[in-house]
């Protein structure tokens, strides 16, 4: 059996799809455009270039026009709704029917990397490997005043079962000269409770929590 990598997220891939075939094709790129006459426009020219002489590396130099034809002859030969997106020599080929993920697969003219599958989440929830705690809450973007982090720090000491994110702990304990609480800066705790007692000591606008749940469920 193809192992099919579980990917936790809360929306499918581009809103529609479940499933992503990642493969190794020379000339791939040419795809871009789903366009027969631009993949041999594009080539032509890219080989028409000069990589610098009997030194020089042509990026093009293994693609087949024919291979990549075929390719693209048989995306658009498909009923269902698919989609491709390229970078270099790698392709990312997006479908809702694993079956034709395992079509493309096994061309022998490209090189399967990963085959990858939509685990979704409920929204509010946030997928962790291993979680130590049951919710975490991001902070807004603010600024406080030179005192607040004394006052969070020594709050925050206490709090055994509390954990700082790392970008914030280190805010916290750094020099009071720079006020700025950033977006991606985060604290986990264990009881709901805690959130508003955090308020109670110095009131950080809060910019989302959410519920971390473990990948293994």
């Amino acid at each position: 059996m193809i192992k099919i990598n579980k990917k936790p997220r809360e929306k499918l891939f581009f809103d529609e799809f479940e499933y992503c075939l990642k493969f190794y094709m020379p000339g791939v790129s040419t795809l871009r455009y789903k366009d027969h006459s631009t993949i041999d426009s594009i080539l032509q020219h890219r080989r028409s270039i000069n990589w610098g002489g009997s030194w020089g590396v042509d990026p093009y130099r293994n693609a087949d026009n024919e291979k990549l034809h075929e390719l693209l002859f048989y995306f658009e030969s498909l009923e269902e709704p698919w989609k491709i997106t390229v970078s270099r020599d790698h392709g990312w080929f997006y479908t809702n029917n694993i079956n034709t993920i395992y079509t493309v697969e096994k061309f022998q003219y490209l090189v399967r990397q990963e085959i990858s599958q939509v685990q979704p989440y409920a929204p509010g929830t946030l997928v962790l490997k291993n979680p130590q705690h049951q919710f975490r809450s991001y902070f807004k973007h603010q600024k406080i005043p030179l005192d607040a982090k004394n006052i969070i720090r020594e709050f925050m000491q206490n709090q055994t079962d509390v954990r700082l994110g790392p970008a914030f702990a280190e805010f916290l304990q750094e020099s009071n000269i720079y006020p700025y609480v950033q977006q991606n800066q985060f604290m986990d705790y264990n009881n709901e409770s805690f959130l508003t007692m955090f308020n109670l000591v110095y009131p950080l606008k809060i910019k989302k929590t959410v519920k971390l749940i473990s990948s293994d469920k």
